[in-house]
């Protein structure tokens, strides 16, 4: 015990005052050990996820009775409404994602867990769409969720032998080449090309209104093609190779 002057008797209080709240944190503390390690991590998970989806999905998205909507009444309504739904929204899709990691970690080698992996993806959309229904819940509105299968495969197709391609071919030119070589992607800029004619170029944006007749424009697809193969005109006629032409 510390040594105060007689005439200093705040001092010893606060200092009885700190000492006090040390030994009631340590014990807490102590607890709190105690307390986790009766629980295994597998139960320790369960039950930080069962928390954030009741405190997210019910208790705060759909009844506004959450954990950060009384942080908000403490703060006597200071926090952005906007913000409280993107953190309990956070909060819910966070949740998600302990479950995937519960997965990957807490289930042993076995089919259910391969199956639990490979579905893992759509688990987490299920999990956003059930957040958007409880904001919606406590919002008291509804909305339509259309979607367009068929544009969204096209679309995934579309997107992905793009990449393929490019992929295989800068993986073609380095394994022969032993570096990296960038030349096939001039031939993906012809499609910017087009789209930038049809964009910036006065002649060619009327054409956005012009009546689907099916008649290809030939202007366009001219005009493209010279913008396209330049480079390698360009290249060609001061003996240089195709690949350096954007590099020089």
């Amino acid at each position: 015990m510390a040594d105060f002057p007689p005439h200093c008797p705040f001092l010893k209080i606060i200092f009885n005052f700190y000492v006090c709240v040390g030994k009631m944190l340590q014990q807490i503390r102590e607890n709190y050990n105690q307390f986790s390690d009766s629980f295994t991590t597998t139960q320790k998970r369960l039950l930080i996820t069962s928390i954030l989806f009741l405190d997210s999905l019910i208790f705060g998205l759909t009844f506004g009775k959450g954990f950060l909507n009384l942080i908000d009444i403490l703060l006597l309504d200071k926090l952005p409404t906007d913000l409280i739904w993107l953190m309990q929204i956070l909060e819910s899709i966070t949740a998600g994602f302990i479950v995937v990691k519960m997965f990957f970690d807490d289930i042993p080698k076995s089919n259910l867990r391969t199956i639990l992996i490979f579905l893992s993806p759509i688990f987490l959309v299920m999990v956003v769409f059930v957040t958007l229904e409880a904001l919606l819940q406590g919002l008291e509105t509804r909305a339509t969720i259309t979607l367009d299968l068929i544009s969204i495969s096209t679309g995934t197709l579309t997107w992905a032998s793009t990449y393929l391609a490019i992929a295989i071919g800068l993986t073609l030119t380095y394994k022969v080449q032993r570096y990296g070589n960038f030349a096939q992607s001039e031939f993906f800029m012809i499609g910017m090309y087009l789209a930038m004619i049809l964009v910036w170029s006065d002649y060619f944006v009327p054409m956005y209104d012009a009546p689907r007749d099916g008649v290809l424009t030939w202007s366009v697809l001219s005009w493209t093609l010279i913008g396209g193969l330049y480079p390698y005109w360009n290249c060609w006629d001061n003996n240089r190779p195709p690949c350096l032409s954007w590099f020089s």
